[in-house]
């Protein structure tokens, strides 16, 4: 596991350590220097090895002005088995999703106001302007209630999951995710790519119209 401190691209991504877990998967405590032109830094988490897919998972630090350390951040971070990703990519590129064994994903959860999984959502990408929805099959797909399974192709919202995986351009970079359904609508949220790697991110519902 590496940690790398981040601005807003990940161009801008410093390497600042480097962890191994423990049997029982956790790492650290560890003191670093996280020096960013983001206030607070926000930490960019790199899983690698140990059976894992290749994982990618950010969390913003605590901090408060003119304090010259910030407060212990406590991170679990979700991976899953090189197994699952391998199967993922597989039924990915066959539903026609295109380089979709090298192809940067987001496995997106979003979330209704109790914090339980939201059905019927719809992703988009992009924010505030121009947004447009992610096409099924080719950009998105969804997963089924034991949060393993991908759903058909012709699947066009969330389930009660409230998870979608999304590919979007191999490479680095950033995107914006949100999502509608009905009145209700998630902004969309910065999401971090890295090549060949999953990226786990959440929101709760912003607006209901």
């Amino acid at each position: 596991m590496t940690a790398l401190s981040c601005d807003s691209a990940l161009d801008d991504c410093a390497l600042i350590t480097t962890l191994t877990t423990d049997a029982s998967g956790r790492f650290g405590p560890v003191t670093v220097d996280a020096g960013s032109t983001e206030f607070p830094p926000i930490l960019l988490f790199l899983v690698h090895d140990g059976d894992r897919a290749p994982t990618s998972f950010d969390a913003r630090a605590t901090c408060a002005i003119g304090d010259d350390e910030c407060s212990p951040l406590d991170v679990s971070i979700p991976a899953a088995s090189a197994a699952l990703d391998r199967a993922w990519r597989t039924e990915l590129a066959a539903g026609g999703m295109a380089d979709a064994a090298t192809r940067a994903l987001v496995a997106f959860r979003y979330k209704n106001t109790d914090q339980t999984g939201a059905t019927g959502v719809t992703p988009n990408i992009g924010n505030i302007s121009p947004i447009r929805k992610l096409i099924p099959g080719i950009e998105v797909r969804f997963l089924d209630t034991d949060r393993t399974t991908l759903l058909p192709t012709t699947q066009t919202a969330t389930t009660d999951t409230g998870v979608a995986l999304i590919g979007h351009d191999v490479g680095t970079g950033r995107v914006d995710i949100g999502g509608v359904r009905d009145t209700d609508q998630w902004l969309g949220i910065g999401c971090l790519e890295v090549s060949g790697s999953v990226f786990f991110e959440d929101n709760t519902v912003d607006i209901t119209q």
